[in-house]
Order: structure tokens, then C-alpha cells, then sequence
């Protein structure tokens, strides 16, 4: 096999890949060939054996590039291919004059690139005897056609292209079988890579729910309930995130239409009311439709911002500003807390790489982080229409 542009569901089998370089091969003698035979036909040459036997010869190569193009070079193929390479060089004084047997004519050619053709089948045990027999009827058409040198050292040479080609080519199929087995194996390991892929991809998207979910529900009752009664808007995140629990439990899929949108912005305003206790936050939210799914991403990433905000920024303030401009749909959460150095933060950090960043990535959009020591950090999630 060969590798085509596809990788490695683009492999082409060694046989057609064989089987086009023939075709190319034995179409383009066969035009050098008319070509000679034309320019070459004088008396006492007679054109009622030229004509007929350059007709049957396109007729025959027309057929032969078909199928060698599109299937490969079968055996029955090469077989008729090398009987017909037998007649023309018995009929080699009849179809060249007796001057131009001297060196290499143009029956000379097509017979030698039969011969090597036909070993691109893969076949030698039959294949390459045929090539044999072609190389000696040269030498008998030569004697025949009173060549000077009787063919005898050209038709030695078309034995040792026969000879080469079959070599070549059986060496060729070995490593085709190897490099074949090879990709099966690249295949195999490919397909477990991508399933491992699709294991690890969901095994984040469960470790986001809970900690977007049930982690920062009781961070919020942690920070914003302290006469030990939780408020309804807690009570009900509780609840909801008792149900996606038991979802992920029971292993339930979800089924959410692609089709359907939601209003982004009475999203977030309702993730901002959960942290208006412990922290104010003016939002500016013009109207905003974006897909289902989006909205969900969108909603947990803020409020792990805000989350972060809360327990590391130190500061009693944030402000959430949404914006949907020129096709694409922009929130902002920013602060002007502690802050920390963005340069050096630790890729362990779960709430930024994961519950914001990869939650953001996973729904289609993109999150970037910009903080400074002493001067506040700024979240931007981002999505881009169509």
C-alpha cells in the first residue's frame, strides 16, 4: 500500500498504484510507437500489415490502460498484453524496414515495455515465462526479418528486464504487506487514542459539573449564609444540583437540541443574583440570544469567575459586562482585587484551566485571563456567531 492525501484512511492499494504507472507507461509508448511506425513505413514495407496491426494496436492498448488504471494490471490482462507483444515481433520484418532493425526500433519498445508491464501484476510464475517467451520470439522475428545481429543480444536484454521487473516487483508486495500491517497496527492505535480522548473529554466535562455545580454552591453558602438559614435562590441551586448529580449517577444523557436558543442575558443576571450577598455586582446585560448549549457554558464560566472573585481577589466588587458586537458575543468579568501573576500561574489551577477555559473551548468559544499583582484580573469568554 501507499499513503494518498487522506492519511491514513486515504491508503491506496499497491496493485492501482501499479496499475496507473502501466497504464501511463504503455500509453504513452504506444503513441511513440504510431508515431515511428508512421514515419518509418516505406517500401518495400507494405501498409496492409502496417495499418492493421498499429490499429489493433491502439485498439488493444486503449482497452489495456482502462483497465490497468482502474483495477490494476490483472494476470489475464498482462497474459493477452505479452501474447500480443508475440506477434509483433514475429511480424518484425514485416513491420520494420530491415535498416532500422539495426538498433532499437520502435516493435522493439513496445515489446520490452509489455514485458516489464506485465510483472506489475505480481504474478512471476506465470508472468515471467511469458515475458521469456516474448524475448525469444524477438529473436525468432529478428532471424526472420534477416536482422543483421539475428536479435539475439536484444532479446537477452529483454529477458533481464523480465527477469528485474518480477524481482522488483515481488519485492515491492513484501514491503506493501509490511507497510499494510503497519498501518492496520497505526489504525488500531489511532482508534484507542481516540477513544481514550473521548474518555478523558468526558471525565472533564463531569469534574466541571461538580465543581460548577455542588462545589461553588457550598462555597456560596460558605461566604454568603450566616444565621445558619440558607436563601431560596441557595436552596434552589441546591436542588438543581442535586438532579445533575443524579443524572451523572445514573449516566443519563442529555438531550439538548441544537436548534434551540436562550436568553444569555437573564442567564448571567440570575448567576449574578446568586452572589449579590457577598459581592456587588453592577451588570451591564443588553438583550443577548445565543444557542442552549452556549448559554450554559457561558453561565458556568462566569460564575466560576465570580466564584474566584470572591475567594482570592479580596475585594467586596466586580463588575460583568455582556456584549454582542459584529458577530461575535463578549463577557467580560473583571475586578480590581489582588490580582496574581499570569506569567507564573500553575497549570494545576482546575477553576481557570478547566472550569472556565475548557468549559468555554468544550461549547465551541474561546477565555482568556489578564491579571496583574496589585491591580485586578480581567476574564473574557468569547463566542463567534456562524
Amino acid at each position: 500500500m501507499v499513503v494518498g492525501t487522506g492519511g491514513l484512511a486515504g491508503l491506496i492499494p499497491i496493485h492501482v498504484t501499479m496499475g496507473r504507472l502501466a497504464a501511463g507507461v504503455r500509453g504513452t509508448v504506444t503513441i511513440v510507437a504510431i508515431a515511428a511506425a508512421a514515419i518509418g513505413t516505406s517500401p518495400p514495407l507494405s501498409w496492409w500489415w502496417v495499418a492493421p496491426t498499429l490499429v489493433v494496436l491502439v485498439a488493444w492498448t486503449s482497452v489495456y490502460v482502462l483497465v490497468a488504471w482502474t483495477t490494476g494490471v490483472r494476470p489475464w490482462l498482462a497474459s493477452i498484453d505479452l501474447v500480443i507483444g508475440c506477434g509483433l515481433c514475429l511480424a518484425l520484418g514485416n513491420l520494420v524496414p530491415v535498416a532500422a532493425q539495426r538498433g532499437t526500433s520502435w516493435v522493439g519498445v513496445v515489446a520490452s515495455m509489455m514485458i516489464i508491464c506485465a510483472q506489475l501484476a505480481g504474478r512471476p510464475l506465470i508472468l515471467l515465462p511469458l515475458g521469456v517467451v516474448v524475448a525469444a520470439s524477438f529473436a525468432v522475428g529478428s532471424q526472420l526479418g534477416h536482422r543483421p545481429d539475428d536479435g539475439v543480444n536484444y532479446a537477452i536484454t529483454m529477458g533481464i528486464q523480465a527477469v528485474t521487473a518480477a524481482t522488483v516487483m515481488r519485492i515491492a508486495i513484501a514491503a506493501g504487506r509490511v507497510a499494510s500491517q503497519t498501518f492496520d497496527e497505526l489504525q488500531e492505535k489511532e482508534r484507542e487514542m481516540e477513544l481514550e480522548a473521548v474518555g478523558r473529554a468526558d471525565e472533564l466535562a463531569h469534574l466541571r459539573t461538580v465543581h460548577n455545580g455542588p462545589l461553588t454552591t457550598l462555597m456560596m453558602a460558605i461566604h454568603g449564609e450566616h444565621d445558619g438559614r440558607p436563601s431560596p435562590l441557595l436552596r434552589r441551586r441546591a436542588a438543581a444540583n442535586l438532579d445533575e448529580l443524579r443524572r451523572l449517577a445514573a449516566d443519563e444523557p442529555v438531550d439538548a437540541d441544537p436548534s434551540a436558543t436562550a436568553r444569555l442575558d437573564e442567564r448571567l443576571a440570575q448567576v449574578i443574583v446568586w452572589y449579590e450577598s457577598v459581592l456587588p455586582t453592577p451588570p451591564r446585560l443588553p438583550v443577548c440570544i445565543v444557542p442552549g448549549t452556549l448559554v450554559d457554558a457561558f453561565a458556568d464560566a462566569t460564575s466560576e469567575a465570580l466564584e474566584n472573585v470572591v475567594r482570592h481577589a479580596r475585594t467586596d466588587r466586580a463588575v460583568v459586562e455582556l456584549e454582542d458586537d459584529e458577530g461575535t458575543v463578549r463577557v467580560t468579568i473583571a475586578d480590581h482585587g489582588r490580582g496574581f501573576d499570569a506569567t507564573s500561574r500553575s497549570d494545576h489551577h482546575f477553576g481557570l484551566r478547566e472550569a472556565v477555559m475548557g468549559r468555554m473551548v468544550a461549547a465551541g468559544g474561546v477565555a482568556y485571563v489578564q491579571s496583574t499583582p496589585r491591580e485586578g484580573t480581567t476574564v473574557v469568554l468569547e463566542w463567534r456567531r456562524g
